[in-house]
């Protein structure tokens, strides 16, 4: 092969590896440009997180695919309690996205509240289960 084969290659496959980042950074952009509309208009229609700060900032992206590939206690306690901001509010229909709202939970409360609110709904017989839901 001649050297001007070589850099033409070696250019092409630049190139490319640069468009392959350059969506895959778009698509993570996107996605949170989703994630936090979604969190704001849940804010605003259901009065949800009121005097709540957010603790965490990851990206939903990254925070989704590492939850799903590693498949930590947390992420899953999380992702069962994707109704919880809704029930503390108690709200009894309600439109979701479970992995949206999971993130809500991720970013919104820590781990001793997650436990504590399983408990009392474990214990508290008249205490909301999950508000109906409307994917």
């Amino acid at each position: 092969m001649s050297k001007t084969v070589k850099m033409k290659t070696k250019s092409i496959f630049c190139k490319l590896l640069l468009i392959i980042i350059i969506l895959i950074i778009s698509f993570i952009g996107y996605k949170q440009y989703q994630v936090e509309n979604y969190i704001n208009k849940q804010k605003k229609i259901y009065k949800i997180l009121q005097g709540k700060k957010r603790i965490n900032y990851t990206p939903f992206v990254i925070r989704f695919l590492n939850g799903e590939l590693n498949k930590t206690k947390n992420y899953q306690s999380e992702s069962k309690a994707f109704y919880m901001p809704y029930a503390m509010v108690d709200l009894k229909s309600v439109y979701l996205d479970k992995d949206f709202d999971s993130y809500i939970v991720y970013c919104y409360f820590t781990e001793e509240e997650i436990v504590k609110y399983y408990e009392n709904i474990k214990n508290d017989s008249r205490s909301p289960k999950s508000p109906t839901t409307i994917y």
